[in-house]
């Protein structure tokens, strides 16, 4: 076998580096996805497939879906009852961080998210007050973590990882979904679309991420 000479191997390392530069420049102007870019995309295609899909490869997409958490309890075999259901979507029902985690997601403290700590939050609070005061017990408690995200939007400077925090909160895909559909009660707005509109690949990447490592439900006894 012919040994390739200096020159042929030298052709062959600068149209490699040539290559690697290459792309590496074209995602930097958005010509080619990133990783974190197709991430994003299959974060959105995800959102809108059959929710019936409870397997654990399941598209972490599909926990933004506001309905996903009905099929994932519907799946759920012996059936579960409406009691073990709530146990398993109450916010702080498994290991909760600490005392003051429990504190901050209680009913009693939600008069807290009210308070004007940012331009944005205030008129989202007195523009959806009627919403907000007509939600059930357990979905006032997920409206405090609604109102976090929503607020992670602001008018000069985005929050992301206020954002990431919320999702690093929640215990499994079935309270991501839940989630998901306390937010689209309060805002009328579709969630992955709201995130998309302020987060960049990466930060939608994370998340996916997030939503990937967690169990379908918990708390189910």
């Amino acid at each position: 076998m012919e040994t390739p000479s200096t020159k042929t191997i030298l052709n062959v390392t600068l149209i490699v580096a040539i290559f690697v530069i290459g792309k590496k420049l074209g995602q930097k102007l958005g010509i080619f996805n990133t990783v974190a870019d197709d991430t994003a995309n299959q974060l959105n295609t995800g959102s809108t497939e059959n929710i019936n899909n409870t397997s654990n490869n399941a598209p972490p997409g599909l926990s933004l879906n506001p309905n996903y958490w009905k099929a994932i309890y519907k799946s759920i075999k012996p059936p579960v009852n409406g009691k073990k259901i709530l146990n398993s979507l109450i916010l702080y029902g498994t290991n909760p961080t600490n005392l003051n985690q429990i504190k901050q997601l209680s009913v009693s403290n939600l008069i807290n998210a009210f308070i004007p700590k940012s331009i944005t939050l205030t008129n989202i609070a007195i523009s959806n007050m009627t919403r907000i005061a007509k939600l059930n017990t357990l979905e006032q408690t997920y409206a405090v973590l609604c109102l976090k995200v929503y607020d992670s939007k602001g008018l000069f400077k985005d929050d992301p990882d206020k954002t990431t925090s919320v999702f690093q909160l929640l215990n499994s895909k079935a309270q991501i979904s839940y989630f998901s559909y306390v937010f689209t009660k309060i805002f009328d707005k579709d969630l992955f679309s709201y995130l998309n509109q302020f987060l960049n690949s990466e930060e939608l990447t994370k998340i996916s991420n997030i939503i990937k490592n967690k169990p379908l439900y918990t708390n189910i006894k």
